[in-house]
Formats: structure tokens, sequence, C-alpha cells
């Protein structure tokens, strides 16, 4: 079989999966929605909800399983990637290679703002979640706002509120690498036309300067990334201890003992 016959078998199992688990959660959420708002909740009732969704969740399922299947006789081809992502990997490469000494006024001010606007919307980016997130914060750790008499409008009150902390920063994350992906291919072009024009360094080989621009670039990103996690690893487990302090384990083991022993059955 050819390679361009696989890839239209993959493309069309990709699109065919997705399309399925998407049907299969939009039926899980209108029957979790149906559950909630009914009057009595009970393990017929959810049986009885569930049923009707069985097929979308079994052919979810039967395509997960096809896709281990498919990936063994059929794997897919293993695309060869540069360290730092392609784009940033070839930006990276050309700079090292560009001498913009010499250039002139207009085309380095043209680098300068693209570079600019780059750093700016990522700090934008960064501030609009920090904000929203400290907005949720204040908003989750006030007790008046979660009633023990209405727990439940309470928790999907809490939920909204978050979903619309997070909708400006992730659409405006979504432009950002939109805009810096544009700003990069913009500055590639002008990267090389001053390297066609025969403005370059010379003074390292080609390689030598973008592998070693582009692992630098890698540490850093490996830096970034390791200070993110252990801060969202200190903020669970401070917001854990904070729960633990509350109260909050044993409305968690009530919870659990309830759906364990109405819904599910065990017991």
């Amino acid at each position: 079989m050819t390679k361009e016959k696989q890839k239209l078998i993959h493309l069309i199992y990709g699109i065919a999966l997705s399309i399925t688990v998407v049907i299969a959660a939009i039926c899980l959420i209108l029957e979790c929605y149906g559950i909630y708002k009914s009057d009595s909740f009970s393990r017929e009732n959810v049986a009885a909800a569930f049923s009707g969704i069985a097929v979308p969740v079994y052919l979810c399922l039967a395509f997960v399983v096809g896709g281990f299947i498919l990936n063994l006789f059929l794997p897919p081809e293993k695309k060869k990637t540069t360290p730092g992502g392609d784009v940033v990997f070839l930006l990276e490469s050309l700079k090292s290679r560009a001498d913009c000494s010499g250039c002139s006024e207009e085309t380095a001010l043209t680098l300068n703002r693209l570079r600019k606007t780059r750093a700016i919307h990522k700090i934008i980016t960064l501030a609009l979640l920090a904000i929203c997130s400290a907005v949720f914060l204040v908003y989750a750790l006030d007790p008046g706002n979660f009633h023990q008499s209405d727990i439940n409008s309470s928790m999907i009150k809490a939920v909204l509120i978050l979903c619309l902390c997070l909708v400006s920063p992730f659409f405006y994350a979504i432009f950002t690498a939109y805009h810096c992906r544009l700003s990069i291919k913009k500055e590639t072009e002008i990267l090389k036309a001053i390297i066609s024009s025969g403005e370059t360094t010379g003074n390292n080989s080609f390689v030598k300067d973008s592998m070693a621009a582009a692992e630098e670039k890698e540490n850093e990103y490996k830096t970034i990334k390791t200070i993110v996690l252990w801060a969202l690893i200190a903020a669970g487990v401070a917001l854990i201890v904070y729960g633990a302090v509350q109260g909050g384990t044993a409305d968690v083991l009530t919870k659990a003992k309830n759906i364990c022993t109405e819904c599910i059955g065990l017991g």
C-alpha cells in the first residue's frame, strides 16, 4: 500500500473518531443534565438514562480499539522534527547567519518591532491568565459563595465563573499564537533577504550556530516548564491542605458514599 493511501486511511479514521467522540460527549452531557433535573435520583433512572446512549459510547470504544489495530498493521509515518519546533528552529538558524548590523535603519526597526510585539503579546497572555486565576481563587476561597443547603447550584455557578475567567486568556492565547506565527514568518523572510544580499556573519558554520541557538531556546523552555510545573504542584498541595482544614474531606467522603450506595449500588 502506498504512503498516500495510508495517510488517507489515517485521516478518515481521525475524522470518524473525532465525530464519534463529540457525539458521545454531547449525549453524555445531556443525559447527566437530565438526571440532575429529574425529581427522582435512583439506580433505575440512571441506568435507563445511560442505556439510551449505549450505542454512541460503544461505537466510540470500538473506534479507539480499532485505532490500536490500525496502528499495528498500518503504522503512521513518523515525521522528523527539529529541536525547538520547525518555525522557531528556522528563525534561530537565520539569526545566526544574518548580519543585521549592516542593514538599513528601516529593516532594523521592523525586526525590533516584530520581536517586541511578540514579547508584549506573550506578557499580556500571562497577565490575563494570572488576573483571571486570581479572580476565580478569590471567589472560590470565599465560603459565603458555597451554601451547604444548595451545594449543587453553588458548584455549577463556580464552574460557570471559572469558564468565564478562562474565556479571555484562552482566546487571546489563540490570537497570540496566530499573530506570533505570522510575525515569525515575516521576520524569516526579512532575514532570508538579508542573507541573500550577502550580509552573513561567516564566523561559524550554519549547523553549529543553528543547533546551539535551538539548544539554548530549548533550555529556556525547559526552565519555564519546570517553574510552572512546580508552581502548579505547590498550588495544588496548598488547595488540598486548605480543603482538608476547612472540613472538605468529610464532605467528599459523604458524597462518595452516597454515590456508591444510591447510584452505582455498591455495598
